[in-house]
């Protein structure tokens, strides 16, 4: 992404209206009084320009970044603005401020690791990743001694993307884990396929394994993600506003209103159907994502790549609640990634 793309999210997600008033800048609970005084003395009147103008003038490292991470829920993403904007300029510089983007990440990774949780809704928290991701590439050929921080942004950056969806042996992988655990167990034998009924019925493992289906695809070139007719709507559906990305649906044949590319292939059960996709929804060079509730044979899978393909889409990736393992030699599905949440056996 460029510098000025990332500058228009940027805008897009943060310091939006007006700036907060005096009493809503922090909560005064008891904790942390002190930088809550300091945060009011300094933020209170301003707005995110004033404060973009303080760091452009600053002489010392006078970022204010303490006392931006006690601010109210409502006020840091407001004022992240500022600070989201000076990163940017300073990124571009030969020689950046480096102390900067080291504390910036710093406190971002106190502020998302919070215990009532981030305070930043979907779009902030995937701009946040472009961000992260940004700084990670400038950074990537940086290393000491000429670059003194290069090494403590790395970590940082790293420190603070994994906070932000947890990862392996974190107290919030801990909890995912649990409540996939919980969810394999929901999963129940039907009429020859697995009913996941209750699953999608419970709100905290749906969105457990929403969360496990997207969560490979965070940093992939995800352009378009498709659903499958019918079960693989509702997952998809999450996925796309998890990567924040455009949602395609692949209908039974005579549902699409418009014009349509039609296909069809043979079910887990030897039953032949016939399915549809709308030509205006893919376009040519399209990466996608094929998302479905249950893969047995791979006939599907492969029927959906014919259809985007044929309009010009690449199928890079597939993820599925389970993926059978006949799938994975299925040669209509050559060079695709296959991701499953679960095993044949409904275990994870």
């Amino acid at each position: 992404m460029s510098i000025e793309s990332l500058r228009r999210e940027i805008a897009s997600s943060f310091g939006r209206g007006d700036p907060p008033r005096v009493h809503e800048l922090v909560r005064w609970d008891g904790f942390d009084q002190l930088d809550k005084e300091d945060a009011v003395a300094f933020y209170s009147g301003k707005t995110w320009e004033d404060v973009l103008a303080h760091l452009r003038g600053i002489a010392s490292a006078d970022y204010q970044l303490e006392e931006w991470s006690v601010l109210s829920r409502e006020a840091l993403p407001y004022y992240l603005r500022a600070h989201l904007e000076y990163l940017v300029e300073t990124l571009a510089e030969p020689e950046c401020d480096e102390e900067f983007v080291h504390y910036l990440f710093f406190e971002l990774r106190q502020v998302v690791s919070d215990d009532d949780g981030s305070p930043f809704d979907p779009v902030q928290t995937r701009v946040l990743e472009l961000v992260a991701q940004e700084v990670a590439a400038v950074m990537a050929d940086r290393q000491e001694p000429d670059f003194f921080w290069a090494a403590d942004i790395k970590e940082e950056v790293a420190g603070f993307v994994a906070e932000l969806h947890g990862t392996p042996g974190d107290e919030r992988d801990d909890r995912m884990q649990d409540l996939l655990d919980s969810a394999s167990k929901l999963i129940r034998p039907g009429k020859g396929r697995y009913d996941l009924s209750a699953l999608l019925a419970s709100p905290p493992e749906f969105v457990a394994v929403v969360r496990a289906l997207a969560h490979p695809f965070r940093w992939s070139a995800v352009d378009r993600v498709v659903g499958i007719d019918a079960a693989g709507f509702p997952f998809a559906a999450c996925v796309s506003l998890q990567l924040l990305q455009g949602l395609v649906l692949i209908r039974t044949a005579g549902k699409v209103a418009g014009e349509a590319v039609q296909d069809e292939c043979v079910d887990y059960t030897g039953a032949r159907k016939r399915f549809e996709l709308a030509r205006a929804a893919i376009r040519p060079g399209h990466r996608v994502l094929l998302v479905d509730d249950w893969a047995k044979t791979g006939a599907q899978l492969a029927m959906a790549r014919r259809l985007v393909e044929g309009l010009g889409g690449v199928v890079m990736w597939a993820a599925c609640v389970n993926i059978d393992e006949a799938v994975r030699d299925h040669a209509g599905l050559e060079g695709v990634v296959l991701h499953t949440v679960f095993k044949h056996d409904g275990v994870r």
